[in-house]
């Protein structure tokens, strides 16, 4: 009886994600959080390869 409930959820919802799976998908970037729209139109704008780290300026 659990089983035929078991299955019967997994067709409608699909299983529930590995931890492995979800490593994986965190490392390459697929959920990656932005704090404003600007910050999602530099990552669209820009390829990852070009980008580089912003300096601090220096204090006299």
């Amino acid at each position: 009886m659990e089983d035929q409930q078991v299955d019967k959820l997994k067709s409608k919802y699909g299983g529930l994600p590995t931890q492995k799976g979800m490593l994986e998908r965190r490392l390459k970037g697929g959920d990656k959080k932005h704090f404003d729209s600007a910050d999602w139109a530099q990552d669209k704008a820009s390829p990852p390869a070009e980008r580089r780290p912003v300096e601090a300026a220096s204090c006299p």
